[in-house]
């Protein structure tokens, strides 16, 4: 699983097995994960399996026991600890370039200090998952992957001349690098929800945070936030954050009408949506502004559910 020693206790629970990793991880994997075909898409999902863990140990989540499955068809779960591996699927670095931006940031995670040194040996023996390596020449991989980022100047060999055995840091260039790549996948998850508050329009948040977490994405929305701020601020850094923006105009809504416009301006995608009845009366068509734009326009919650999902999937890259 993690290129490392585990146990495996398979006798707790039903249909998958319990991984423990250094004698301190411990993740649930199902049966459906565990025990699929070997090839690159078991690598593959493998490789998010251990980058999810690895990564939210480094936010103070260590402690967590992981539930990992996979289901194509499943409803937003209420409890954090269960991860779908094939929303995780959904962000995995498919391009060569991305897997190299990915790696750096795993080196940078572990090796946080300007000072800090590694060999690639020691790399290989230790953690070769964090290079999302997809073969059985796990050593061949990522002895290319230093290859490609010392010839990107992301790294650097402290040897004049690199030896077998050579220490290897993160370069300045790398650095900087690293700090973009921070910023950008800042905004990575997140879908900003902008409507009214109106309790008759409640579903319809409802259905947009089903949405939203089905392809992929945390809804963000300002009424949930706890903040001891001024609104405006919050609102504008929430939509700095997200990845898109969701919009809806079935109930108008001064408010939402400006927060699409500020998201448009950062070059953030914009998702309108309306109910049908309301988008088609003369009376309550929403402001040509926006009619104008692409929009959504429903007849009822499967329909909003189900298209949404596909809008995001296919706009926001």
């Amino acid at each position: 699983m993690c290129g490392k020693s585990h146990e495996i206790i398979s006798d707790i629970y039903h249909g998958g097995a319990v991984y423990e990793c250094d004698k301190k991880r411990k993740y649930y994997i199902t049966d459906n994960i565990a025990h699929k075909a070997d090839g690159v898409e078991k690598e593959r999902w493998l490789n998010c399996i251990y980058n999810f863990v690895e990564n939210n140990s480094y936010k103070g989540n260590e402690d967590q026991f992981w539930h990992f499955y996979y289901d194509e068809t499943e409803a937003v779960q209420d409890d954090d600890s269960l991860i779908n591996v094939y929303q995780l699927m959904k962000q995995y670095p498919y391009q060569v370039i991305d897997r190299l931006d990915r790696i750096l940031l795993n080196i940078s995670n572990r090796f946080p200090l300007l000072s800090d040194s590694f060999y690639v040996d020691q790399i290989i023996d230790q953690c070769p998952r964090l290079f999302y390596c997809e073969s059985n020449e796990k050593s061949k991989e990522i002895k290319s992957v230093f290859s490609a980022l010392r010839r990107m100047e992301y790294v650097e060999c402290i040897d004049s001349i690199p030896q077998k055995f050579s220490d290897y840091r993160i370069a300045a260039y790398g650095w900087k690098r690293i700090a973009d790549l921070k910023k950008n996948f800042s905004a990575y998850k997140y879908g900003f929800i902008a409507m009214s508050f109106s309790d008759e329009v409640a579903y319809i948040e409802t259905v947009f945070k089903q949405a939203i977490h089905s392809a992929g994405y945390e809804p963000r929305i300002i009424k949930d936030k706890e903040h001891n701020n001024y609104v405006m601020p919050e609102i504008f850094a929430e939509i700095q954050k997200s990845k898109f923006v969701v919009v809806d105009v079935t109930k108008p809504n001064n408010g939402a009408y400006f927060e699409a416009g500020y998201a448009q301006a950062l070059g953030k995608e914009v998702i309108v949506c309306c109910k049908k009845d309301v988008f088609d009366n003369p009376n309550t068509k929403p402001h040509f502004d926006i009619a104008q734009k692409s929009t959504i326009v429903w007849t009822d919650v499967d329909d909003l559910r189900e298209r949404l999902k596909r809008r995001i999937e296919a706009t926001v890259k």
